[in-house]
């Protein structure tokens, strides 16, 4: 039997495969921008040493990048505007896989600095570090894909409104529209 109060309670949200997966990422690339921010200079070096740009494009990136981790970070966890860092997430996944492999296929003896310094130790890139990053690049493609699977031409701007609450496969307050 339903009392009252039961009936009167909020339905509790409960967190989905692909929820769990977006602060896994999310808790991930907050690391990672924490470890570079805390030494912009190593993490310039290592983005120099790949040799994919020149060096003035190598700065702007080892000054934006972290940033642009951190933002990542926080909408992943927050779910605030959540399709969009999984967008980005994932470009940028695709990108560290192609420099990783790159760099492991020409032999270039580089610091990868994935994570800053907080590992305490010099992170040379090898095949762990390509797995890895591989991995996390078909992690973040789950929710990406799932996010719009079934929603069609007439997707709606889901947590940019504000709307925390949903999940990404149009869990509550969310209705797919197709």
């Amino acid at each position: 039997m339903v009392t009252p109060e039961q009936t009167l309670r909020p339905a509790a949200h409960t967190l989905g495969s692909t929820d769990w997966i977006a602060l896994v990422l999310g808790a991930v690339f907050l690391v990672s921008a924490i470890g570079k921010l805390s030494n912009p200079v190593i993490f310039y070096y290592s983005v120099v040493g790949f040799e994919i740009v020149p060096e003035p494009a190598a700065y702007r990136i080892a000054m934006c990048l972290p940033w642009v981790e951190l933002g990542v970070a926080l909408s992943l966890l927050s779910g605030f505007c959540r399709r969009a860092a999984l967008v980005l997430s994932t470009g940028m996944l695709g990108a560290f896989s192609y420099a990783l492999i790159r760099a492991e296929v020409l032999h270039l003896h580089v610091s990868c600095d994935c994570f800053g310094v907080i590992t305490g130790r010099e992170n040379t890139v090898g095949w762990p570090q390509v797995l890895r990053t591989i991995f996390l690049f078909f992690l973040s493609c789950v929710p990406l894909i799932q996010a719009w699977r079934g929603r069609g031409a007439a997707r709606e701007a889901d947590g940019c409104k504000g709307n925390h609450s949903q999940n990404l496969a149009g869990g509550p307050g969310h209705a797919a529209t197709a």
